[in-house]
């Protein structure tokens, strides 16, 4: 099969490139590691998002490579670039980075916008991650609620009932955050 798809890669296939990059990450019987982001970087500049995804999971995770993610957080933006298959697992990996910080600047507002994107693509776990507290303060600034109206809610009416008006703000943001953002 590497043979055939060397062949194929020889004569323009580049989705060739990322048959292989797969094929050698993979490895039925021993990774390959080093030839697979070759093979994926083949495939990521002709623009296939999967490869992109794939290098970025590489990248973060020092696999064949030096653990660097900054370039994780570059292959990742080209696979929510890309469109298609994977953009959904890119956007989460991404919102997480600038969620946390890691490697970047905290921007709770880039990890929002990421979150949403990757549940527009089908990731359920970024609705979620949207629901978090941290998450939801940050929407509620954005609705004019502030951190003392929040405590003062608390203290009159509990916890539960506090958090049950964090989602219904977080629902009411998403329904009618076109009048909110400027």
């Amino acid at each position: 099969l590497p043979i055939c798809l060397e062949a194929a890669l020889g004569k323009g296939d580049t989705s060739a490139a990322l048959s292989l990059g797969m094929m050698y990450a993979e490895g039925e019987e021993a990774a390959d590691l080093e030839r697979a982001v070759q093979y994926l970087e083949m495939a990521h500049k002709a623009g296939f998002a999967q490869a992109s995804y794939n290098l970025g999971i590489m990248h973060q995770q020092g696999l064949g490579v030096v653990e660097d993610i900054e370039r994780a957080r570059q292959y990742w933006e080209a696979a929510c670039a890309a469109e298609g298959e994977f953009v959904a697992e890119a956007a989460s990996n991404l919102a997480c980075i600038y969620r946390f910080g890691d490697g970047v600047a905290v921007d709770l507002e880039r990890a929002i916008q990421l979150f949403e994107k990757a549940l527009e693509a089908g990731d359920v776990q970024a609705a979620n991650n949207l629901g978090s507290r941290e998450l939801a303060e940050e929407m509620s600034k954005k609705m004019k609620v502030t951190q003392e109206s929040l405590r003062k809610m608390e203290r009159e009416v509990g916890q539960a009932q506090v958090d049950i008006i964090f989602n219904f703000n977080i629902i009411f943001f998403f329904r009618f955050r076109k009048l909110f953002i400027t």
